[in-house]
């Protein structure tokens, strides 16, 4: 048995029976439509409001994900960013020296399960009250229990990141319908599917050339990706796994991985946590988060 530590999750099976209906956590997000990916997801939003936002410049943390600002690029925005602290919460002072511009779009989003943007109260209201969108990524906080800001107009997510999906994102509102969404990506999903049906079988196996197989499959389907934002539907087989996801079990073993870790860690000379503590409202999407003080190579 193959000791593999992170990278891509593993499909263990097909489903034989496909579900239609989303899952009742997705549900409680709002109106929602699930997508193959959260830049689709961000895609699909950004056609919503297209003759409502206020100016095409998009306010977006720097610590982000070049796909998150990959969709507002091709739909003609200019991207601005704020600094992130190293508690990883938002820069204030890095927010308000953009705000001499007026912001179309403002994304703000909690890293690794923690609530780090919970101080941007006052910003929010402000733009908020001028006409900004606000947007929340919850990618990474997707199964935390902590209060979201009632300002916020939609919320986007990945969910490839938490299970072995072929495809798997949403696009959600409290306050707006949600619709309008292509077919679904076949070729990008077709090659998800196996690559993470290989995954398994190397998991099994402990084979090399099934690694570098899986491993080049992943990585010509994120081409696609990158090459096709579109706001695909979510394919049959992820949608059926995330309605069978045990969420209950999900929360309990990431918290029960974070503080393995932090216990083994936080004795470390070299090593400083960035999160010393965990609420009972918080669901890590990794185990832990670190910064190293020591020299690296």
């Amino acid at each position: 048995m193959s000791k593999e530590i992170g990278g891509e999750f593993w499909l263990t099976e097909v489903p034989s029976k496909y579900t239609d209906s989303s899952p009742e956590w997705v549900n409680d997000w709002g109106n929602h439509i699930l997508t193959s990916s959260g830049r689709g997801a961000i895609l699909l939003m950004l056609k919503h409001v297209k003759d409502r936002v206020t100016s095409k410049i998009a306010l977006l943390p720097a610590y982000i994900c070049e796909s998150v600002i990959m969709p507002f690029i091709r739909e003609g925005y200019n991207c601005y960013f704020y600094d992130i602290n190293y508690d990883l919460k938002p820069n204030i002072e890095s927010i308000k020296c953009n705000l001499k511009m007026k912001i179309g779009i403002f994304l703000h989003m909690g890293y690794f399960g923690f609530s780090t943007n919970d101080n941007l109260y006052t910003i929010i209201s402000d733009l908020k009250s001028s006409g900004t969108i606000i947007v929340e990524d919850v990618t990474h906080t997707l199964f935390s229990k902590f209060e979201r800001y009632p300002e916020n107009d939609y919320y986007v997510a990945s969910l490839r990141k938490w299970a072995g999906l072929p495809s798997g994102g949403f696009l959600a509102s409290k306050y707006d319908d949600i619709n309008y969404c292509f077919n679904r990506q076949s070729n990008f999903i077709s090659i998800r599917k196996e690559a993470l049906l290989l995954k398994r079988q190397y998991v099994e196996s402990n084979s090399s050339k099934l690694k570098d197989k899986f491993l080049h499959m992943f990585h010509e389907a994120e081409e696609i990706l990158n090459q096709d934002l579109g706001p695909y539907v979510i394919d049959e087989v992820s949608n059926t796994i995330i309605n069978k996801l045990d969420t209950e079990i999900l929360i309990t073993r990431r918290r029960g991985n974070f503080i393995y870790l932090h216990d083994a860690l936080r004795n470390i000379k070299d090593i400083e946590l960035i999160f010393k503590n965990i609420s009972n409202a918080t669901c890590p999407i990794f185990s832990q988060y670190m910064y190293t003080l020591g020299e690296t190579n």
